[in-house]
């Protein structure tokens, strides 16, 4: 199976493309093959993110994880409940609320990826995703202007986005060559250190 994995909050945001069995490339925005209309959604989250802290918009995502609990009987109690195609990394996630699959399933191996939900002391109710591009043979292209090196020096993007209506979300993604990983927290009101603390939770997760 050669599905591609890449969330659709990853290419509208941060310009992201899917390629197969490419690894990791990074590119200036302007010589990226996405539509101009995505280029120009990338520059303004950046003007908008440096003026105010984050991109207003009403975020499906921080409503869902806010309200997480209240898809507690759609999610597994265990990664042990999933059949994956890999093993999963050891980190001790916190008041663990459920997990899910994420990516391709590959016949007789089991899923590339999988997502958890969980509550944080600290950073609050949060969903952690991670997709294996070698099993899916799948890759992804970055643009330079939205790449940091905020996750153990490791290329990064920032997504913050939310309003009064849905909340906040704050979102770190982390890349390697193989690996996408994804780190969503949410807030009903904006608080300006909050993707700090999420930033300081995904170092831990990728340590473990």
């Amino acid at each position: 199976m050669k599905k591609l994995i890449l969330t659709v909050s990853a290419i509208a945001c941060v310009g992201a493309v899917a390629l197969p069995q490419t690894g990791l490339q990074i590119y200036p925005l302007e010589k990226m093959d996405i539509p101009q209309e995505i280029k120009n959604n990338v520059l303004e989250r950046k003007r908008q993110e440096t003026k105010n802290g984050y991109y207003k918009q009403f975020s499906e995502s921080a409503g869902f994880i806010l309200n997480v609990d209240k898809h507690r009987s759609e999610l597994q109690p265990s990664i042990n409940d999933l059949p994956m195609a890999f093993k999963p990394i050891t980190y001790a996630y916190p008041n663990v609320i459920g997990y899910a699959p994420v990516g391709s399933y590959l016949p007789e191996k089991g899923w590339t990826g999988y997502s958890v939900a969980f509550k944080h002391p600290t950073a609050g109710n949060c969903m952690y995703s991670y997709f294996d591009l070698k099993l899916s043979r799948g890759g992804v292209q970055l643009n330079e202007e939205s790449v940091e090196y905020l996750v153990n020096h490791k290329a990064s993007a920032r997504i913050i986005q939310g309003d009064k209506a849905s909340g906040y979300s704050y979102e770190i993604d982390w890349y390697t060559a193989t690996t996408i990983n994804q780190l969503e927290c949410a807030t009903q009101t904006f608080d300006p250190l909050e993707f700090d603390r999420v930033v300081q939770l995904a170092e831990e997760i990728d340590h473990a």
